[in-house]
């Protein structure tokens, strides 16, 4: 993971001496922005619009005084991360938590032990992770059945239901 950008919101009188501030003392550029309703600047470092400067009223509510308005990361091999989390799913589902073996996920997934410990403590926080993406992929997948759909008094559909929600989980693990 690394920083993608901060966005900083500051009064409009004050946006101007923000960007000198940052350009003088991190050596930032002034660059392209795309044209937003506010005004504002972007500061690069290199080709990298690190620092985002826009108009706001006021500061936002926190212990210590601020006009940070937000932090955002980046993250890199997501795609390996979660074919990981795939052959771990298919482990649990073939082998059943207790005969898992962490061994032939670690083997299995192309990495070593160390790079698998990085991400994981453990068997136990592997699954969790493992059924936290299966829900998260199936909540998303679910959202698109409709309301009018489901008649809460009829036994017939809540049967149906569970079907499809079996289903749909199966597909995810």
């Amino acid at each position: 993971m690394q920083l993608d950008h901060i966005n900083i919101k500051a009064p409009e009188a004050l946006l101007e001496e923000v960007r000198d501030f940052y350009c003088a003392v991190l050596g930032l550029q002034e660059g392209a922005r795309p044209k937003f309703s506010s005004p504002g600047y972007w500061l690069y470092a290199g080709e990298r619009p690190l620092v985002h400067l826009s108009r706001g009223s006021e500061r936002p509510a926190s212990p210590a005084p601020s006009y940070l308005d937000h932090v955002a990361f980046r993250a890199v091999g997501l795609q390996a991360f979660t074919a990981r989390l795939d052959v771990a799913a298919e482990e649990f589902a073939t082998h059943g938590f207790e005969s898992a073996s962490l061994n032939r996920i670690i083997q299995r997934s192309d990495t070593n032990k160390g790079s698998f410990y990085y991400y994981f403590d453990n068997k136990e926080d592997l699954f969790g992770t493992v059924l936290r993406d299966a829900m998260s992929r199936f909540l998303g997948s679910v959202g698109t059945l409709k309301v009018e759909q489901i008649k809460a008094d009829s036994r017939s559909n809540e049967q149906v239901l569970d079907r499809r929600f079996l289903a749909k989980l199966a597909q995810q693990l």
